[in-house]
């Protein structure tokens, strides 16, 4: 069960950073907080070069850019729509990936899973939706009557299929190309798609600069935390189905409520730890 916990450990930390990532993003325009952040990300993974495969084929390359390219809009589009959005509206419409990544999963790489997996993961889903409407203190149908009303709500469903679409296609080049040279050559990649937008739609490098002087603190700890899950999440994906891996890695909706210091408040507290103990029941199905 090695694949599980480092799937919790990446759920785990990855609930810190989402905690500071919205710090970040009080402080930052979503351009510039994702090219500094896509910056800081890739002075990290120098720390692989001594292991990194530089010997590719083209095909190896062009996969890893169009993961890396997928990323790039769904972190862009994530990042405008949180910024834009009550955090109420965004946060639990991105509960659903797991269940669209299932979906390709199967269609696209032929995975297979049980009834009892296909439950576990709906729980998942279910309770990280549950939990965050409830501690955001929202009609739980709220976010879901405003997906098409809203294009800042739309820009956190095209992130979340994105991210989905890319879930898949990182599972299939994990298969054939060690982690460490597809982190590095990923985020070397998402760096250089945001160094490109940002002059293209923004201010270039007086942006990075003043993203970096801005909330560079913030960003730094982010890119640090996410550098650390990118390297358990597709280590577990290289052990495991990515179609039961991801749904894991998706509890740090519960770690960043829990962190956040909103779950053990007297408001809503039924609530919150009935979704808490709906999602660690889906955890467990998810295993059998």
């Amino acid at each position: 069960m090695l694949w599980l916990l480092l799937s919790l450990t990446a759920a785990l930390l990855s609930g810190v950073g989402i905690v500071v990532i919205k710090e970040a993003l009080l402080k930052e325009h979503a351009m510039e907080y994702c090219t500094v952040y896509a910056f800081f990300s890739f002075l990290w993974t120098l720390i692989l070069l001594p292991r990194v495969n530089f010997h590719l084929s083209i095909t190896q390359f062009i996969l890893i850019y169009i993961a890396a390219t997928l990323i790039t809009l769904a972190l862009l589009f994530e990042a405008k729509g949180i910024r834009h959005l009550e955090v109420s509206i965004a946060s639990p419409l991105l509960a659903f990936g797991p269940a669209i990544a299932l979906i390709l999963s199967f269609v696209f790489l032929k995975e297979k899973i049980s009834a009892l997996n296909s439950v576990g993961i709906f729980l998942i889903v279910f309770g990280a939706y549950y939990l965050e409407t409830h501690s955001l203190s929202i009609h739980i149908i709220e976010p879901l009557r405003k997906l098409i009303s809203h294009k800042h709500t739309m820009y956190i469903f095209i992130a979340m299929v994105l991210i989905a679409v890319g879930v898949v296609v990182e599972k299939y080049i994990v298969g054939t190309v060690d982690i460490y040279t597809f982190i590095f050559f990923f985020a070397l990649f998402i760096f250089i798609n945001f160094l490109i937008l940002i002059h293209i739609f923004h201010d270039g490098f007086h942006g990075i600069s003043h993203g970096i002087k801005n909330a560079g603190k913030w960003i730094l700890l982010t890119s640090l935390i996410f550098f650390v899950v990118r390297l358990l999440y597709f280590k577990a994906i290289s052990l495991f189905q990515v179609s039961l891996v991801y749904p894991v890695l998706k509890t740090n909706t519960l770690f960043s409520t829990v962190i956040g210091g909103k779950l053990f408040h007297d408001h809503n507290l039924l609530p919150r730890t009935i979704a808490s103990l709906i999602m660690v029941a889906g955890v467990f199905l998810v295993v059998l």
